[in-house]
């Protein structure tokens, strides 16, 4: 197909039968009558001029009526323009494409990238045969330098980096807003993640009349591979403390594989174990780590290579933990010196990492130990914020015991300062006082409040985990999930457990009695429940100290002390003098929003109540954004919230500053990269093929140059621009046809026929 700069010009008519009649009487009638009326004349040579300018312009009036136009038709000058996308994505780097060479025989050298399919497109000589025809233009997008020009004279190896986002709709919109094609050729494997859908820039692109052509790449099944789908160790854990390290693998293999699970410190220690994969399956594990440095540390988690794998990217994976020395502090308030509450006690002050007070009630208030660790009051509001924990043992609201405040100033502890609450109900039943109490909006559970002393049975009942308790960190007491069922089927039973109706909404049931039940189900005796910026656990017994026997203090101590530090936890993210930030999600993704939260304490001692807190936030690339956190008006306890948005992943730092009391404190935040282009998922040709369909275009199954510009070739020539010169209704026209009237006028009057 050859297009010639030719133009051709005619004069059409475009009358009716009924036009060309009336216009041949007319001027049949008036030629006529002239050459009478010149024949009366004898023939005079004026009359004679007079009547052929009637007539002449009788003749144009009667041509006006069937509309006289000059049309030129002027054939294409330059070659159609044809805009040849490539996707140059992440997603295209998976090794799905199978090529035939004899002489590689492993599976894995038996599979090229989906670009590698396609960069033979890039090279200048595979489009020769088209110059005549077409005007290529190759472009790629989805990478961080779009080109716009990358046509070279070999085919290019490498392309720029891929973006983080893919958007087929706007490469298909941008192409033929700037190149106003003939045609658009899409050769990408469907992924995108990013912008409208395709489809609706296909509409677009069939309302201006331009087809898109597009040529799906990849495989649709997944290709044989493992992944670490996941790996988000805690920001910080304690300096000799054990800590669970989740993973998650997602397996594509169609067989069952055993792989080796790796964790690597950067302190030099290395641990391992086996998992089964199920064919297109994923697997869920941990790793439990004590660590033993303090400081930032590195962990990678690697699996298995498997010969069948076609991509290794995704089998390491790395993470940064701070390990830091852990300071708890910890209240306990009891009615009276009860067996749970004097082992608890010995539990916690055992542990290095924990500073504990207690508070008893069972004497009065001048005759309380003043001894270190005991108090003799409830303390002010200033040194109730620096408990991390407190436990509320058999104690209510009564003039010997807590009051309205002490209540209220537990619950505002809890619910603006992040501090974590054990409620532990005994049988004198004085819990049943809080249930009217600030603290009830606090409870995870509904008490029967018909059976304030709870529950008492000579056979021993036991704890049964639900399928959250069998997970959860909190009741695990043996390393592995299966001993860990079995060990708490195995522990001493209770013969004593509190009155409980039911779990309320919102809470989560780790473990019920394992006999008895109600209308609702088992008893629920551990459950857990999130308030505000803090948390609350509800023990059902108060015999958690027989667990010691035979093993003395090995699980007894080791529950106690998971449920001080899981409670402490968001607390301790980052805290200073009279400062502490924690924010939620710990380990967000970029663009993420985070919500940042600030304890402040004011000069005095008090919880400020106004004032203004700034954070400062600093990406990996330096560059600087500023937060101002408000006060969250929660009875002026010292809450300051606010957000960010991080949008680079890496390490942040953060600095925050207090004008009011003169406070810093500087931490870090780290972003994780968001995988939204990933290699190895299938393609997406569905997406591709709705395209094509929506603007008369065509699926190529083919990638390549001869397969393109044969389907291009199909396309009908482009329609020939016409100009059109309506002479009947030219302003030319009508002032000849009036200057032409003024001349026969004259001329009459000249000759004396008026």
């Amino acid at each position: 197909m050859i297009f010639h700069s030719l133009a051709t010009t005619d004069f059409t008519l475009l009358g009716t039968p009924l036009t060309w009649a009336f216009s041949i009487v007319l001027v049949t009638v008036t030629a006529v009558l002239s050459f009478i009326i010149w024949k009366r004349s004898e023939k005079q040579r004026g009359v004679g001029a007079v009547e052929l300018l009637r007539l002449l312009f009788v003749s144009l009036v009667a041509l006006m009526f069937n509309q006289p136009e000059c049309r030129t038709t002027i054939a294409p000058d330059a070659r159609p323009t044809v805009a040849i996308l490539l996707d140059g994505s992440l997603s295209m780097d998976t090794k799905d494409v199978k090529v035939s060479t004899e002489d590689r025989k492993t599976t894995s050298e038996q599979r090229n990238s989906r670009w590698d399919l396609i960069s033979p497109l890039t090279d200048a000589s595979a489009w020769t045969a088209a110059n005549e025809d077409y005007e290529i233009k190759v472009e790629t997008f989805a990478t961080t330098t779009p080109q716009t020009e990358p046509l070279t004279e070999t085919p290019v190896a490498s392309r720029p980096p891929a973006a983080q986002e893919s958007d087929i709709a706007a490469a298909i919109i941008s192409a033929s807003d700037r190149l106003a094609p003939r045609a658009i050729v899409v050769v990408s494997d469907g992924d995108w993640n990013a912008g409208q859908a395709p489809a609706d820039a296909a509409v677009q692109m069939r309302i201006k009349g331009i087809p898109t052509f597009t040529v799906p790449v990849g495989s649709v099944i997944p290709q044989p591979d493992l992944k670490i789908e996941s790996f988000q160790p805690p920001t910080f854990s304690v300096l000799g403390k054990p800590v669970r390290i989740p993973f998650r693998i997602a397996s594509t293999l169609s067989t069952q594989e055993s792989v080796s699970v790796r964790l690597k410190t950067s302190s030099g220690k290395t641990f391992t174990q086996s998992i089964t994969l199920s064919p297109m399956s994923e697997q869920s594990g941990h790793f439990l780590l004590t660590p033993d440095r303090e400081g930032e540390q590195t962990l990678t988690l690697s699996i298995t290579e498997l010969p069948v794998e076609t991509d290794l990217d995704y089998n390491e994976m790395m993470a940064q933990m701070n390990v830091r020395p852990e300071e708890l502090d910890v209240l306990v308030i009891e009615s009276s010196p009860r067996w749970e509450y004097r082992f608890l006690r010995n539990a916690l002050m055992r542990d290095p990492g924990v500073k504990v007070d207690c508070l008893l009630y069972h004497q009065k208030a001048d005759q309380r130990s003043e001894e270190t660790g005991y108090l003799a009051t409830f303390p002010e509001s200033s040194e109730l914020s620096r408990y991390d924990v407190i436990f509320l043992g058999d104690v209510g609201i009564s003039s010997s015991q807590l009051s309205e405040e002490d209540a209220n100033a537990i619950f505002q502890h809890v619910a603006s300062q992040a501090a974590g609450l054990v409620i532990m109900p005994g049988f004198q039943g004085y819990q049943q006082t809080l249930i009217d109490s600030p603290l009830t909006p606090l409870f995870p559970v509904e008490m029967n409040q018909s059976q304030p002393r709870g529950w008492g049975s000579t056979i021993p009942g036991r704890f049964e985990l639900t399928e959250l308790g069998a997970k959860s960190l909190l009741t695990r007491l043996a390393d592995k999930e299966r001993e860990n069922a079995k060990l708490w089927n195995e522990l001493p039973g209770f013969q004593w457990y509190a009155g409980v109706v039911r779990a309320r909404p919102g809470s989560q049931v780790l473990a019920v009695h394992s006999m008895d039940a109600n209308e609702h189900g088992r008893f629920p005796l551990i459950v857990t429940k999130t308030f505000g910026t803090g948390k609350v656990l509800f023990m059902g017994t108060d015999t958690a100290w027989r667990w010691r026997k035979g093993v003395e203090d090995l699980y007894h101590y080791r529950f106690w002390g998971q449920v001080a530090r899981w409670m402490s936890y968001q607390r301790n993210l980052a805290s200073g003098k009279g400062l502490r930030l924690f924010y939620s999600p710990e380990r967000p993704v970029e663009g993420d929003t985070v919500t940042l939260n600030a304890n402040v304490m004011g000069t005095s001692g008090e919880p400020l109540r106004e004032g203004a807190v700034n954070v400062e936030v600093i990406s990996p690339s330096d560059e600087r954004s500023l937060a101002r956190l408000q006060s969250s008006q929660m009875d002026g306890w010292g809450l300051f919230t606010g957000t960010t948005q991080p949008t680079e992943p890496g390490e942040h730092r953060i600095i925050v500053s207090v004008p009011e009391t003169g406070a810093t404190l500087e931490t870090s935040l780290i972003v994780t990269p968001a995988a939204r282009e990933r290699v190895g998922d299938p393609a997406n040709h569905e997406s591709l093929i709705e395209t094509a369909q929506l603007t008369d275009g065509r699926v190529i199954r083919q990638p390549t140059a001869e397969a393109i510009l044969a389907a291009i070739g199909e396309l009908p020539q482009p329609e020939p621009i016409i100009q059109r010169l309506r002479i009947w209704a030219h302003p030319a026209w009508v002032f000849s046809l009036i200057g032409l009237a003024i001349i026969l006028w004259l001329a009459r009057k000249r000759v004396g026929t008026i």
